[in-house]
């Protein structure tokens, strides 16, 4: 089965759409509540395409194959993944199927392409390219990512990590992001403003930035999943320090940026309620360290077998959410 995603071979492509159907099938059966972001708009459209069914199942097939795609050519194009190999896109829809909540699935794929783009950007300023544009991008996607995550915002604070080791001046960048950051909130504030209600977006947005703490009432189930995943994240990470990429100084860079990036998604998710999102950014560097732990040369029946577990979680986790199964 790893030889399936192992490979630059163009059938990967069809078989990670149809893993991505398949590991999303529930969106057909479920009608969840849908998650309020700071747009109407965006939570009417979620709202419609819950409500039929077919079409979320479509759009959150969809998009978590193309996210996929992109966060595959984002490791490779760091060197944190070998050329040759699809597993991370892999271990990112099976992720992504297991930890998103049956309400909350396009929206996660949303937020995960602005940040996916975000990512892309913080890259391209590397490069020394265009340090305005990518800057200013940058700072763009993150204040979309807010309008579904308002947590996201710390992404700005994250970059810092990366550009405090180019040749480009940490202060401008940083004023650069913040512009594009206020870009879209403005032209939002405007389409609200036109239509006489201004004040209430910016009520909205203000609220969406206030969090309590969390109180944690996990089931039995839960909590099996959650030590499974955790034994999953411990071993991948454990396989990528022994990595050629860890022992090189660029890759090791960004590899310590998704680490950094999971450690702090995955604290917020458990301090403030209701952050299934923020969760779903926490499993980005387990799905880009996930590949190591399956092609290390030692052990390999185990290697395989842990990627057979992870296929039958994810689908097992479809079955029940969809109600086929019933735990209780």
């Amino acid at each position: 089965m790893i030889k399936v995603f192992n490979n630059n071979h163009p059938s990967v492509y069809l078989s990670l759409l149809t893993l991505s159907a398949l590991c999303h099938a529930a969106a057909l059966f479920v009608e969840a509540p849908v998650h309020a972001t700071s747009l109407s708009v965006l939570n009417t459209f979620i709202a419609y395409s819950v409500g039929l069914g077919w079409l979320n199942f479509v759009l959150v097939a969809i998009a978590t194959f193309l996210n996929s795609l992109i966060f595959n050519n984002l490791l490779v194009e760091k060197e944190n993944a070998p050329r040759n190999t699809h597993l991370p896109a892999a271990a990112f829809i099976m992720l992504c199927a297991v930890v998103s909540k049956s309400g909350f699935l396009l929206q996660n794929q949303l937020l995960l392409t602005a940040i996916l783009l975000f990512v892309m950007f913080i890259e391209q300023l590397e490069l020394a390219l265009s340090e305005v544009s990518d800057s200013f991008f940058a700072g763009f996607f993150v204040s979309l990512a807010c309008l579904i995550n308002p947590a996201a915002v710390l992404l700005l604070l994250l970059s810092v990590f990366k550009i405090i080791n180019y040749r480009w001046n940490v202060l401008r960048v940083l004023l650069l992001e913040i512009l594009g950051f206020a870009v879209p909130v403005y032209l939002i504030w405007t389409l609200y403003f036109l239509n006489n209600k201004g004040a209430f977006f910016i009520d909205a947005y203000r609220a969406s930035f206030s969090f309590e703490l969390a109180t944690f009432n996990f089931t039995g189930a839960d909590r099996l999943l959650f030590i499974i995943l955790l034994a999953i994240a411990a071993l991948s990470i454990i396989s990528a320090l022994q990595s050629d990429s860890w022992k090189n100084v660029q890759p090791r860079s960004w590899m310590q940026f998704w680490a950094l990036m999971g450690v702090l998604f995955f604290v917020l998710s458990w301090i403030i309620p209701e952050q299934n999102q923020s969760l779903m950014v926490a499993i980005l560097p387990v799905a880009a360290f996930f590949p190591h732990a399956l092609l290390g040369k030692k052990r390999r029946m185990l290697r395989s077998a842990l990627f057979y577990l992870l296929i039958l979680i994810t689908l097992g986790d479809e079955l029940v959410t969809s109600g086929l199964i019933n735990l209780q």
